[in-house]
């Protein structure tokens, strides 16, 4: 990926598994940000190369699952589910990217507490008041971030510094959640975060950026032996 003449992401390649935990690591300016951007299917194209999503599409409406519901029966419809490659920035996928990104949720990093007696959506309203959102649409904005987050099932998730600002009651809880998930659906996560024992406790591979390249991935304690003191801060 390059912008103004100056190459951010170089020759990244590596495949990540359906149902994995996937946490990116490095230091501000290695290009975790741009490479989320462009798993997700936002923003600018990559400017060479492809992003290849291994999916199980049916035969007969639109819905989209994981490549290992191939041959099973599609829930929405009753048709016939048949495993398909889909390159996410191909121009003339014809629509399949749409497709992707309805199975895709992010949860960026915020600033605010959770409050763990709430419903979810008067957790997102309180979050909103924290942004000083108008109240009159907070209702409405509120639910259509449920929607897009949880409604919709994901297949991957994105998760940008998930425990950062929480309690450690609240990140035992967060971590239970998601391996709660994975056990139960076939989920894959990949995670932007500086919390060493979420890495070491939740993931199932590291991956190591600098300057644009893939330094290496691999088990967590492999991975993190290689780490800087300022890639663990940064």
């Amino acid at each position: 990926m390059n912008f103004g003449g100056t190459k951010v992401l170089n020759k990244l390649s590596f495949e990540i598994p359906e149902g994995d935990i996937v946490r990116i690591i490095g230091r501000s300016g290695a290009g975790k940000s741009v490479l989320m951007h462009l798993l997700r299917g936002v923003e600018e194209p990559p400017t060479g190369g492809s992003i290849i999503y291994h999916v199980a599409l049916c035969d007969h409406c639109d819905f989209l699952d994981v490549q290992s519901r191939a041959g099973k029966t599609c829930p929405a419809c009753g048709g016939r589910l048949v495993a398909a490659d889909v390159d996410l920035w191909d121009p003339n996928g014809n629509g399949m990217k749409s497709q992707i990104m309805r199975r895709t949720a992010i949860m960026f990093q915020r600033s605010f507490t959770l409050y763990g007696d709430d419903r979810v959506i008067e957790n997102v309203i309180h979050a909103l008041d924290d942004i000083n959102y108008p109240q009159e649409h907070a209702i409405d904005r509120a639910a259509d971030f449920i929607d897009q987050v949880l409604i919709k099932e994901p297949r991957l998730v994105i998760l940008d510094e998930p425990t950062g600002t929480m309690d450690p009651i609240t990140k035992q809880d967060v971590k239970h959640t998601i391996l709660n998930a994975l056990d139960e659906t076939d989920e894959t996560f990949i995670v932007v975060s500086h919390d060493m024992d979420f890495v070491r406790d939740v993931c199932d591979r590291v991956a190591l950026m600098r300057s644009g390249k893939m330094i290496d991935i691999g088990p967590p304690l492999a991975i993190l032996a290689q780490v800087t003191e300022d890639e663990r801060q940064n």
